[in-house]
């Protein structure tokens, strides 16, 4: 989107003397709490009606039954049975793919990098990490290029080695690496043209981040423009602000169609990394794991590794192993060979033959860049699994023709999520029949063997599976949701020693129809000797049960398999430690999916799966003293129908959350609010949009859905008892997802409430998150407030919407057409403003134009009349107002989203 600069400033909006008392006293009471925040952004239904789509923590269902666990979730001592292993490095290839689109006859065919077509280079801001930083500057006219000096004295009496005249082309900007923490440098450039060089611009200067925690130190080689230098250093800058090891970690970045080795990449690969693993003996590795603990994430994780050995040594990554004070250290070469003196942990290449977008919003049809670097940083900082270096079971494709046999009516169809693109359908109907023949079993014994299949139905489908020639045995398949989801079943078959076994499926009634079948896996038992990686003390298929092998469900958890983070990715050629994929587009687009879409981004989180895996296998999350958002509050005028007050909010974590949610009305007359409602009703949805429960007046409990017994006396104790008998109050303890808190009049009655939530359970797992809330604005005292607190020690950056027309793509009647945003502190005093996002109002806080930092941010508003505000808030009460230009009315979303 095309950069406009603001041609007139607006004049700040007064706000009234009655908004300051209320919101200083709303703000008064809230509790202090000691957590973490680093979400993902979430949006989208409350725009369209009750409710969230589920962005926190997912569980995978349907997990199968019957697989052999390797190894019990017992917590014996540990037992001295291997050998001391010499660290000796090796080298591991990782790869991120295109994913499939549901519907479409194989993978998605994109177009060419060549063929898309790409945004002016100019370069974005990037903020400094620990190591370095985005030099930027503004073009020459008639210049070919410019020369970069940068030093640690404004008078550049010295330099920083290798950036003296350092010749950087003909560009705006260049990551100026290899720096130290917590420094300030400056910087300037000098054009030149073919004939001469010009004057040196003005000196700018840059701080590095402070020098506590992790740092990731960038190498870029010639291929890496200063476009995709400045995304790489945002992907960094969200790494070291999760991590406090200290520790570096060394990586090279490549662009290019090949591998680090000179190898093409195969057909559909995004993005590929080279990383170092050595071999630890496991009790060496399990006692550092234990000696690192340092979150509550780490003494659940701790509590669920096996008593006794499974398997010789553990292949941490050389990042991995320093995090937990092991003599790991980096041994990879540029060309991605391993020897004495290699500088990198590992090597990350981006596919240059994909079309990506360097920067946010995506181009339409493109890859997110910076999701596909994080999932190679994760890769080279110790995520993965080590059935990507072994011999997994024996899998027979339904589809492979001969051996198998088709008849009757039964036919080969195009499957692009079954493994091999294609199923085998129309088995039954008293006609067709699918048979796979040559399966080897290496003695005469009982196998499990897994069934992998779609069924679209609503119900389950059935077949009979007869193993050898002999009777059939019916098979029930619950539905999969569609033809193009593939679940599985797992039966015990009884096959002969030797390749000569035949499995045949069918279903002999007229009009009964078996499903699809994509292809069976036979259970070959233990998997062959190797060593784990970290990430595999943590894959389980049922509670209790471990799964480290590539046949049935297999999942990540931290408490012994009780609680389903997100499940591992079981289809080749996606590789075996990523998460399990959806077809494009993605619900829930992870950085870790095996297979990435376009037009979809996510970054890593504390609390998203890619923080906690990091968090367990040996990495230290930052402490407390991190800023977070807090209690959330939102003031408006209510109405009824589509104009009553929905108010949004997120439970992020692993763990439930307990919360205590009020609808204020009559309190509000004392603080001089005029219109206050006098009885508001309060109710509580779920992600599914499910009322889970509700209140009409605190002091009476309204018993159903959560709500199991009487509320009252905890309400009081809480310290948060509304001031109101007809106010509305619901404790709950939430578990992990999105949550709508909707307020509207007993009998349809309207007038101005307040919606608040509480967290009465501070912790780093789970947290409370975003704002999202809708309401109709109108004038003077009946505009929307929407409240929020940064609570820590460090400055917190969040981006502040107010959505209006862009409301009626989503079904909402009367939006508001022009919103405006004011940002007030906790004094009352405003620091910003907004009209109209794409011009940015310099005032306050606000000293620079923002609008490439909105677009930059992933959170631009979708039309140009919305407004919105970057601030680096310090700790403390906020307050955002909304209200129409020329005292407009409509309905309106106010919304604070946390930028890390």
């Amino acid at each position: 989107m095309k950069k406009q600069i603001n041609p007139s400033i607006k004049a700040h909006l007064l706000w009234s003397a009655p908004m300051i008392r209320l919101v200083g006293a709303l703000f008064l009471d809230l509790c202090s709490k000691k957590s973490q925040l680093r979400l993902a952004a979430f949006r989208d239904k409350i725009m369209q009606r009750v409710g969230f789509p589920l962005i926190g923590l997912i569980v995978f269902g349907g997990v199968a039954p019957g697989l052999a666990a390797l190894a019990s979730a017992s917590n014996l001592p540990e037992q001295n049975i291997v050998s001391r292993a010499t660290l000796q490095p090796s080298a591991a290839t990782h790869e991120t793919r295109a994913g499939s689109q549901a519907g479409l006859q194989g993978v998605i065919e994109f177009p060419s990098a060549n063929e898309v077509t790409p945004r002016i280079e100019t370069v974005s801001s990037a903020p400094p990490t620990r190591s370095s930083f985005m030099a930027t500057w503004g073009s020459v006219s008639g210049a070919k290029g410019y020369f970069l000096d940068v030093s640690t004295s404004n008078s550049f009496s010295s330099y920083v080695a290798g950036y003296h005249d350092l010749e950087v082309g003909n560009v705006n900007g260049q990551a100026v690496t290899g720096l130290n923490p917590g420094t300030t440098y400056y910087y300037r450039v000098r054009p030149y043209t073919a004939a001469s060089s010009g004057g040196y611009s003005n000196v700018t200067t840059a701080t590095t981040e402070a020098a506590a925690g992790l740092i990731i130190n960038p190498t870029f080689d010639s291929s890496i423009t200063p476009a995709i230098q400045a995304m790489i250093n945002r992907a960094i800058g969200i790494y070291e602000s999760l991590f406090s090891d200290p520790i570096t970690i060394e990586i090279l970045f490549r662009y290019s169609t090949t591998a680090p080795n000179g190898d093409d990449f195969p057909p559909g690969v995004l993005s590929q990394s080279f990383f170092v693993p050595y071999d630890i003996r496991w009790n060496d590795f399990i006692s550092a794991l234990r000696a690192d603990a340092t979150t509550s994430n780490d003494n659940t994780a701790n509590a669920s590794l096996p008593g006794s050995a499974l398997s010789t040594n553990i292949a941490p990554s050389s990042a991995n192993g320093r995090a937990l004070g092991l003599n790991t250290q980096p041994a990879m070469r540029s060309d991605g060979t391993i020897g004495p003196g290699g500088p990198f942990d590992g090597i990350v290449t981006l596919n240059s033959a994909q079309p990506f977008s360097f920067t946010r919003p995506l181009i339409s049809g493109s890859f997110d860049a910076q999701r596909a670097v994080e999932h190679e940083i994760d890769e080279v900082m110790g995520l993965g699994s080590y059935l990507n270096s072994v011999r997994t079971c024996p899998s027979y494709e339904a589809e492979s023709v001969p051996p198998n046999i088709i008849t009757g009516g039964a036919g080969i169809q195009s499957c692009p999520t079954c493994s091999g693109g294609a199923d085998v359908g129309y088995v039954g109907n008293n006609s067709g029949t699918l048979q796979f023949n040559g399966v080897t079993a290496n003695t005469t014994h009982s196998y499990d063997v897994t069934i992998w299949y779609a069924n679209g139905d609503a119900t389950a489908r059935s077949a009979l599976l007869s193993v050898n020639g002999s009777v059939g045995t019916p098979l029930s398949f619950p539905s999969t949701g569609s033809f193009q989801t593939v679940g599985s079943i797992q039966t015990t078959i009884t096959l002969n020693a030797g390749n000569n076994n035949t499995l045949n499926f069918s279903n002999p009634i007229t009009g009964n129809w078996a499903p699809d079948f994509d292809r069976i896996v036979v259970n070959c038992g233990v998997p062959p000797s190797a060593n784990l990686r970290p990430q595999d003390l943590f894959s389980w298929r049922s509670p209790g049960n471990r799964n480290l092998t590539s046949n049935g469900s297999r999942y990540f958890s931290i408490d012994s398999g009780n609680t389903n983070i997100v499940g591992f990715n079981q289809t080749p050629p996606g590789d075996f430690g990523d998460w399990l994929s959806e077809p494009c587009p993605q619900h829930h687009p992870f950085v870790q999916n095996a297979f990435g879409c376009p037009d979809q981004f996510s970054d890593i989180s504390a609390t998203s799966p890619e923080g906690i895996n990091l968090d367990v296998i040996g990495y230290d999350l930052v402490n407390t003293t991190t800023p977070y958002l807090a209690n959330l509050s939102t003031r408006a005028f209510v109405q009824t129908s589509d104009n009553v007050m929905i108010g949004g909010f997120m439970v992020q974590g692993t763990q439930p959350k307990r919360v205590i949610l009020r609808a204020i009305g009559p309190e509000l007359s004392q603080h001089g609010v005029p219109n206050a409602m006098a009885d508001p009703i309060l109710e509580l949805h779920d992600a599914n949009e499910a009322p889970i429960a509700s209140n009409n007046n605190w002091q009476t409990t309204i018993i159903g859905g959560i709500i199991t017994s009487d509320q009252v006396q905890e309400i009081q104790n809480s310290g948060h008892a509304p001031g109101d008998p007809n106010e509305s109050a619901i404790m709950a303890d939430l578990p992990p997802g999105n949550y709508t808190a909707i307020v509207r009049g007993v009998s349809n009655t309207t007038g101005v409430a307040l919606v608040e939530v509480y967290d009465l359970s501070p912790s780093l797992d789970p947290i409370l998150a975003n704002i999202s809330t809708r309401s109709f604005v109108q004038t003077g005292d009946d505009v929307m407030i929407g409240g929020f607190i940064v609570q820590g020690t460090q400055p917190k950056n969040v981006i502040i919407r107010a959505v209006g027309p862009e409301l009626s793509q989503y079904g909402v009647p009367n939006p508001l057409a022009d919103p405006t945003l004011e940002l007030h502190n906790g004094t009352g005093g405003l620091i910003a403003s907004n009209d109209n996002w794409q011009h940015t109002i310099i005032g306050g806080i606000i000293t620079q134009d923002q609008v490439q930092n909105i677009e930059n941010s992933g959170h631009a508003p979708g039309d140009a009349s919305e407004s919105a505000i970057i601030a680096n808030l310090p700790p403390g009460n906020y307050t955002a107002i909304v209200r129409g230009v020329n005292n407009t009315t409509g309905v309106a979303l106010v919304e604070v989203y946390d930028l890390h």
